[in-house]
């Protein structure tokens, strides 16, 4: 009780603080100087007026004693800067104030008459002296400039210095690839996104260039990316911090219409849709390419000076086909014919009366799977699959998408000067978006409604010169329908995709009201704000994904986790056959689970409501699940000098941990991060500590504990300074030029991430036994001879389900050996700390240079770990463990030792001492006699010599009772501590149990150099080179589940650090750059200055813009296939043992292929050993290619109104780039001899062009 009155009260009092004292983190700017006499000497009382003639916005205040004034929290616009003091000139400056963009602007003034106007040019400032964060803004010109593919603002991000970007192709499915948008070693769901200073973050999802609500490019005013070291006024997350300003009507009016048109001709073909066609005899002809954006904004004055609009609509409308790679069975297996390649290289082909003959039931090809086969489509690409059972299938599938966003801005300047000003937003979007064909001809496999909405207000209020509040609230509703086409349940075939779409239906809403306050106010030399920001987070799901109970034929399911040489049933070399080669086991073994039908992993699953009662197969499930988070701030910006400025601050975040409303909400009663370290503490004592475990309601709902507890210690401290050397004369005059020309910054900061709802999103469907529950039958016991057959691939007999779990709570999870999902309730906040220095230099004519260092350390990261995985025991007498014990038997296998000549192990001998004897082996061994009489050594050894490169099997075996001795192990189960029994290995409940926890580290370090030509003149650019090192022990961001995923996981939970290598998102060389280039021709021009009307319309107006990207290669391992060294669910990685191969982009027998020469590169690594994970990221594909331009063409009507025609082309070399990680999760695997190193996908799209058309008044 005492605990919850101080959480009551910690939250009333940051509540309070938020909403009573509650500038960068609401979208606005500042702009501070010096104002001097024409010696250097500091004017003190001067007048200083900031003006916006088009809202008549202004704020007034009277230098201090050093000469300095400032204004914080206005509104980023073009400015007037007015300065009068009694006998002096009265000097004028125009200002362009970017978002989150400090301005320094010093005025020096000279004595005259004060009716005397001096005016002084004035741009944008181009050096950053006022703190240590990185990050450049864009202006509405290169907003509406620049060829953005998607028209997506949020894009922009990709072209800051340090932030990874893989393209935006279709092909790159963010919820399994995680890459795009990782920013300076911080993950990419780390990236906060703000729409006018309130919160615009898919919460859920956590894409990076995605915002909740979808602003266009018309819409925006500006774009600014702080990408490391931001202030303390700037936070939710540790990654990049997104801000968009929307567009304010002003005196005048000024609007535009616009229509974007792409059209097939120009559009190249996708790059293996081309080579499809080509490969059987089709011509070379592009998918059907259509898109339509188009729309108008207008905005202007409701009452003059006070009142004023902005709307603006932008539909789309989509008809283009993408590529769809399938993996199909071949002609020969759809017939009932198999082949292999046998171990000396030969290619053996069994008929479905030799298939039957290596049955023991008799049937052989299944005649309802043979008549399921025959009805796909025939291969036309052998990219993927093995080529002779399985291959690919790749077609152009349409999918459709409209979109229709609607943005209206209401501005009210409740004074006349505008100290007091109000806004007012609000954003609708109706989406409709279509799955593509599971094969052609089919209907799409889904349809998507999106009906996203929001509103937003702000009050920003100037109380004299020193004083600044700024309240805001935001309320976004996220809402999103998907109808799929299935309601059964279905059979799989493993390695196949299925004939039709089993796509489910699902609809989830995210309601977030975020309210935030922040109060500046300037004290002397100190600006000094502090403020809060409060998130409610609903997120209502209703769906019958989880629904269903499922079948497959999945071979790793049997006895021996396969077929081909183990001995069984349907194993050519028990038959007199020739053996499968031991790198072609998998492509044998899928095809032929499919092609006998059999069925071998049932997942059956249950839903229950809160009281213990199932529900029907199919019923859809709902879910709300509701979290709290709350922020504040204190930060302190010293100018100790006028070139000298400190800042430091303290940023406190306090996240509650998601709850489910209506006490929907499970997990177990005993602390799992506990069982975890209790499981581990014991095994290094040699003993064995696996409780049950135990579900039971929980949940504020409940009145039950938390998923995890609150983190209340989140106090993150800022430091920053920037120093701005000013030398009037001399080589330091040339070096660093005078005043405000040149910055030294540096900082150090501590970061938060956020985090939740992902994690609970993923328990919630595959972790919470008790209300949605997947029961599946224990792996290693069916054996292939006696698997009951597929009758039917839709709906599932009865007779293979398995019996619900008992009613009421609490319940106990059954002794079902089970892969499922997990949660630790140890989990922390993850936070990175994060250090830069940077040396900026503006150079003569707006030309800028910029050196950075930026290091990011992460700490307490999550990252997927197996809690169950099995024991590494380590025996008391001799001090050996069981991977080291293990791991000598594999290599006696693969060395072929015979049976006899292996010595005794101390591990062996003391903890199975029962296993010696006669009668106890397999035979697999060489010389070996199944009646002989062996030492528990050499028992254990045949049994590895079994499955060489699958010791989990083993294991299974000797921890397992029932797969060959009725109630025992076999040859023996161990005896620990003097007690013998099963399961002192293995848990009972779970053979896996994953869930994330606050264990993972990262680091990173980068050079960042840049290059940023901006102003008046016709040319501006930015150019980022970035060299930079990320290591981690994973990268996936918070969405990707352990079913979803590239293999992020941690394989080894004893050593949890042995996959910490290069980040999946690493490159160390990246290079991007922007341009807008005004040609020189024409009236007012260098060229052609003079020219008439006529001559300046065909002359002038010509502009050239575009984006480059450019990054060198990504990371990717070898796999080891299904293949099971040391965790029972994932096979980790290989081990290089032999030279690194050469590695990138060759055409190997038509195909594309990262390794140069693949049959060598497969022999280079060997299966990883119990104990080992393998090696992460030890190799590097391709890197990231493309370049957009745009040509561009004005004619102006009269001085505020003219027509623009632009031509776009995205991707204009039509150049391709081959993604290795998903080469890496298709054919990436040592036992896939056949289509070892194949792409499957690229990075980039295909060449595109488009056609637009603006009126703009």
């Amino acid at each position: 009780m005492r605990i919850s009155r101080i959480r009551v009260t910690f939250l009333l009092f940051s509540f309070v603080l938020s909403t009573l004292c509650l500038h960068a983190q609401t979208s606005t700017t500042a702009v501070r100087g010096t104002v001097v006499d024409q010696n250097g000497g500091v004017i003190s009382g001067a007048n200083v007026t900031l003006h916006d003639a088009k809202t008549d916005f202004t704020r007034n205040m009277d230098t201090n004693g050093q000469g300095e004034y400032q204004f914080v929290q206005v509104p980023p616009a073009t400015y007037t800067l007015t300065v009068k003091m009694k006998g002096f000139n009265t000097t004028t400056q125009t200002l362009q104030l970017l978002i989150g963009t400090p301005a320094t602007a010093n005025i020096s003034m000279t004595v005259g008459a004060e009716s005397t106007t001096v005016d002084v040019s004035g741009e944008a400032p181009l050096v950053n002296t006022q703190d240590a964060s990185l990050g450049n803004a864009f202006g509405n010109i290169q907003i509406k400039s620049l060829p953005l593919d998607a028209r997506d603002p949020t894009e922009l991000l990709s072209l800051q210095a340090g932030v990874v970007y893989v393209g935006n192709n279709n092909q790159i499915d963010q919820t399994f690839d995680s890459r795009n948008g990782a920013t300076q070693g911080a993950r990419s769901d780390q990236s906060n996104v703000t729409l006018d200073g309130l919160d615009n973050n898919d919460q859920t999802n956590g894409f990076a260039f995605n915002g909740a609500l979808r602003s266009t490019p018309d819409s925006l005013e500006e774009f600014r990316v702080t990408t490391t070291n931001s202030n303390a006024d700037q936070g939710r997350s540790s990654g990049a911090q997104v801000q968009l300003v929307t567009k304010s009507g002003s005196n005048k009016y000024h609007g535009s219409l616009y229509e974007y048109h792409r059209p097939t001709v120009g559009v190249a073909n996708e790059w293996f849709t081309k080579a499809a066609e080509i490969s059987s005899g089709e011509p070379n002809t592009p998918q059907k390419y259509l898109r339509n954006n188009f729309g108008g904004s207008v905005g202007g004055p409701i009452i003059k000076d006070r009142l004023f609009f902005f709307f603006n609509y932008e539909g789309l409308r989509q008809r283009e086909d993408v590529s769809v790679l399938r993996t199909v069975p071949t002609k020969d297996l759809a017939h009932g014919y198999i082949s292999y390649v046998c171990g000396d290289g030969c290619v053996q082909r069994l008929d479905p009366t030799q298939i039957a003959y290596m049955d023991p039931q008799g049937i052989g090809p299944d005649p309802t799977v043979m008549a399921y086969l025959q009805q796909y489509p025939a291969p036309n690409t052998t990219v993927i699959g093995d080529g002779l059972n399985y291959s690919g299938y790749v077609f152009s599938s349409p999918q459709p998408l409209n979109q229709n966003t609607s943005i209206l801005k209401l501005d009210y300047n409740l004074t006349a000067n505008g100290n007091h000003r109000l806004f007012v937003r609000g954003n609708l979007q109706d989406d409709t978006s279509f799955g593509v064909e599971q094969f052609p001809g089919q209907p799409a496999s889904s349809k998507t409604r999106d009906n996203n909405k929001g509103i937003a207000a702000g009050y920003t209020a100037a109380f004299g010169a020193n004083w600044v509040n700024n309240l805001r609230y935001g309320y976004i509703r996220q809402g999103g329908s998907t109808s799929g086409l299935s309601d059964q349940s279905f059979f799989t075939l493993r390695g196949i995709d299925t004939l039709q779409s089993f796509s489910r239906s699902a609809s989830v809403n995210v309601p977030v009201q975020n309210i935030m306050d922040d109060v500046s106010w300037i004290h002397g030399n100190h600006t000094i704000q502090f403020g809060g920001n409060y998130r409610r987070i609903d997120v209502y799901h209703h769906n019958n994904s989880n629904s269903f109970s499922g079948a497959s034929s999945n071979p790793s399911w049997l006895v021996n986790a396969g077929i081909a040489n183990t001995g069984q049933a349907f194993d050519p070399a028990a038959y007199g056959f020739p053996a499968v080669d031991s790198g072609w086991t998998n492509n044998y073994d899928y095809p032929m689970g499919a092609l006998a039908g059999l069925i071998t992993e049932v997942d059956t699953t249950y839903n229950r409501d809160r009281t213990g009662n199932t529900l029907d197969q199919g019923a859809y499930i709902s879910r709300h699940y509701r979290d709290n988070e709350g922020e504040f701030y204190i930060q302190d910006s010293w100018r100790i000098k006028p070139n000298l400025t400190i800042t430091g601050g303290v940023r406190y975040s306090l996240l509650q941990p998601p709850f489910e409303s209506n006490g929907l909400q499970v997990q177990p009663t005993i602390n799992v991060g506990d069982w975890y370290q209790q499981r581990w503490q014991s095994m290094l004592q040699g003993n064995t500590n696996q409780p049950s475990m135990t579900f039971d309601l929980s949940g504020k709902g409940n009145g039950g504990k938390p998923y995890w507890a609150w983190d209340y210690k989140d106090f993150a401290p800022r430091l920053a300074f920037a120093y701005s050397p000013k030398f009037e004369h001399g080589p330091m005059h040339w070096l660093f030029g005078s005043d405000g020309k040149s910055s030294i910054r540096g900082g150090y900061g501590m970061y938060y991430d956020h985090f939740g709802e992902g994690i609970i999103n993923t328990f919630d469907q595959y972790g919470s036994f008790g209300l949605t529950t997947t029961i599946t039958n224990p792996a290693g016991i069916i054996d292939p001879g006696s698997a009951e057959r597929m009758n039917n691939i839709v709906g599932l007999p009865g007779s293979i389900l398995a019996p619900p779990p008992a009613n009421g709570w609490p319940i106990t999870y059954p002794d079902n050996f089970a892969i499922t999902w997990g949660l630790d309730d140890h989990l922390k906040t993850p936070y990175s700390h994060v250090v830069d220095f940077s040396i900026t230099r503006e150079f003569a004519k707006n030309y800028v240079v910029e050196a950075s260092y930026v290091g990011r350390f992460g700490h307490r990261l999550l990252q997927q770990d197996d809690l169950a995985t099995p024991l590494d025991i380590v025996d008391p007498k001799s001090g050996m463990d069981y991977f080291t014990a293990a791991t000598m038997l594999v290599k006696y296998a693969n060395a072929g030792a015979d049976i006899s000549t292996v010595p005794n192990i101390p591990f062996w001998q003391n903890i199975f001492p029962n296993a010696a004897g006669a009668g106890k082996i397999y035979g697999c061994s060489n010389g070996s006699d199944t009646g002989a009489n062996y030492s528990a050594t050499q028992t254990v050894y045949d049994l590895f010599a079994c499955v060489p490169t699958n010791a989990t099997t083993a294991l299974q075996y000797l921890d397992y009772p029932g797969l060959q001795n009725p109630g025992d192990c076999f040859p023996a189960c161990s005896t620990i501590n003097g007690k013998y029994g099963p399961y002192h290995f293995y848990d009972s409940q779970f053979s896996s149990l994953y869930a994330w926890r606050s264990i993972g580290v990262s680091s990173y370090h980068g050079l960042e150099l840049s290059l940023r030509h901006h102003g008046s003149s016709n040319l501006q650019f930015d150019v980022n080179y970035t060299f930079s090192k990320s290591l981690d022990m994973g990268s996936d961001a918070e969405r990707i589940s352990w079913v979803s995923g590239p293999g992020g996981q941690i394989i080894n939970s004893w050593d949890p650090r042995a996959l910490h290598a290069l980040s999946d998102f690493n490159a160390t060389h990246q290079l991007n750059t922007n341009w807008v280039y005004n040609l020189p021709f024409g009236h007012g021009q260098r060229w052609g200055t003079d020219s008439g009307r006529f001559a300046d319309a065909i002359l002038g107006g010509w502009s050239l813009s575009g984006i480059l990207r450019v990054s060198s290669g990504y990371p990717f391992s070898v796999n080891n296939g299904a293949n099971w060294a040391t965790n029972w669910e994932l096979g980790g990685d290989s081990i290089l043992v032999g030279p690194k191969p050469k590695t990138g982009t060759y055409m190997i027998n038509g195909q594309p292929n990262v390794f140069a020469d693949p049959s060598t590169a497969i022999n280079a690594f060997r299966y990883a050993y119990p104990g080992e994970s393998g090696q992460r990221n030890n190799l590097i594909g391709p890197g990231f290619f493309n370049m957009d331009t745009s040509l561009a063409k004005a004619w102006k009507i009269t001085e505020s109104q003219l027509i623009r025609f632009q031509w776009d082309v995205f991707n204009v070399t039509n150049s391709v780039r081959f993604d290795a990680l998903t080469m890496a999760f298709n054919n990436g695997s040592i036992g896939n001899s056949t289509q070892f190193g194949q792409y499957t996908n690229t990075m980039t799209q295909y060449r595109r062009m488009q056609f637009a058309l603006r009126y703009e008044f």
